[in-house]
């Protein structure tokens, strides 16, 4: 291999573990980074292969890992969001000055902010549905709440539900029974 700065042959390849602060967190270290040392003119090149592999690890141990996040990992988990300080102060219901001190270390980030942060992580590494699903519940807010529509027909499959309770309906007067353990067929 020859160094891509002088083109010198006389290159040293060690593993290393490194401080990775690229990404603005303090407390993440790479350990097995591949390091070529040119012996010439002292160029160092990192080789970080599948990086984004390595961010969606970071975020995975912070989520899973820590008890709370300080301001930075707040940040960066905002960040990998694709969310802006005002779009996240939404999701959440507060002011973007709040999003804004949580990130600075101005305010400690609440317990509520905490865990909703880690669930917005967690649903984006699989789908972003949650963000969805919090994105209406912000549009609709003080709004009147819409009835719910359930079309029975969708029930009609007797092999459909196999669960460990289910309801029972009778007529309108009745109360409805509860079934246990069972596979429930739902009948006309």
């Amino acid at each position: 291999m020859n160094c891509k700065v002088c083109g010198s042959d006389n290159v040293k390849m060690e593993l290393t573990s490194i401080p990775f602060k690229r990404v603005g967190l303090d407390n993440v270290i790479l350990k097995n980074v591949q390091q070529t040392i040119c012996e010439t003119c002292n160029n160092v090149t990192r080789s970080f292969p599948k990086y984004n592999l390595i961010i969606k690890q970071i975020r995975l141990n912070l989520v899973r890992d820590k008890s709370s996040f300080n301001g930075k990992e707040f940040s960066f988990l905002r960040d990998q969001l694709k969310l802006n300080g005002t779009q996240l102060s939404e999701l959440l219901g507060v002011t973007n000055v709040s999003v804004s001190r949580w990130e600075n270390g101005a305010q400690d980030v609440p317990a509520m902010a905490d865990r909703l942060i880690r669930a917005l992580t967690l649903s984006d590494m699989k789908s972003n549905s949650f963000i969805k699903i919090l994105k209406n519940i912000s549009a609709h807010q003080g709004t009147e709440d819409e009835a719910i529509y359930i079309d029975v027909s969708d029930f009609q499959d007797p092999g459909a539900f196999a669960s460990t309770s289910a309801y029972g309906f009778g007529s309108s007067r009745k109360p409805a029974t509860v079934y246990t353990n069972m596979n429930v067929a739902f009948r006309n």
